[in-house]
């Protein structure tokens, strides 16, 4: 069900965007948030460190956090739904294939599938070089999925924002097969991303010892607090990168 609600609010968030209704997309998310809180604090009143059974993970455990996560995205899926009449968009079930243009999607799909097999080969080469032995240098996975997670808020907040507002833009050059306007309107939208991005990627560095204490120097992440400040350091030219490659992407 997951899956499901998750595609169906991505391919209905792409049609506002396409309908030039950027909002509903980029704030739908909250709700999610939202519902995870209060199924996560559910959890904790309902198991928590006075539970008898503390540690154990029982159905009953499994059912909630299950159940409470599909919710939420639910609910994401949702929010979008009454703004596709408000951009004269109507949607009804359909049973058959004709002029559903799924085979022209199907072969654009294909670039599409490459690129995730590519990814996961480079994801796969993370997770071996992050969680290998201490004695060889390696840190843990959770240092890196930490940091990776910080590091993805100014790029969601920067990056993602403008490639989102521009994007029917682009679409509309490639469709008519104007890739020079398409170079015109991604080359701004570029310099923009990166004259945020780089600043900040010259002082992560400068402040990556600092936040790493603020952000995990307590609880149990305090013993390996000064795991996460090279890790820090070296996304700052990484984001960089991250940056361009994603808009390009999307070009």
């Amino acid at each position: 069900p997951q899956v499901f609600f998750y595609g169906m609010f991505v391919l209905i968030g792409q049609v506002l965007n396409a309908r030039h209704y950027f909002g509903p997309m980029m704030w739908a998310p909250i709700a999610n948030n939202v519902v995870s809180i209060a199924v996560l604090v559910t959890y904790l009143v309902a198991f928590g460190a006075d539970d008898p059974n503390h540690g154990a993970y029982t159905s009953g455990r499994a059912l909630l956090l299950g159940l409470g996560s599909t919710l939420g995205i639910a609910v994401q899926l949702a929010v979008l739904v009454p703004y596709l009449r408000a951009a004269g968009v109507s949607m009804r079930l359909r049973f058959d294939f004709r002029d559903s243009a799924l085979g022209h999607t199907l072969r654009l799909g294909g670039w599409t599938v490459l690129f995730v097999i590519a990814n996961q080969i480079a994801y796969a080469v993370v997770v071996h070089l992050s969680s290998t032995g201490s004695a060889d240098g390696g840190t843990g996975y959770t240092v890196y999925s930490q940091a990776f997670l910080i590091i993805m808020v100014p790029h969601a907040i920067v990056t993602v924002s403008l490639a989102t507002a521009i994007l029917p833009r682009p679409s509309a050059h490639a469709e008519a097969r104007d890739h020079r306007a398409l170079a015109r309107t991604l080359a701004p939208t570029m310099r923009s991303a990166l004259a945020v991005m780089i600043p900040f990627a010259a002082l992560l560095p400068l402040v990556a010892a600092p936040a790493a204490r603020v952000l995990w120097g307590y609880g149990a992440a305090k013993a390996d607090v000064d795991n996460y400040v090279p890790t820090l350091m070296l996304f700052g030219p990484g984001l960089v990168f991250f940056t361009a490659h994603h808009l390009l992407l999307r070009g």
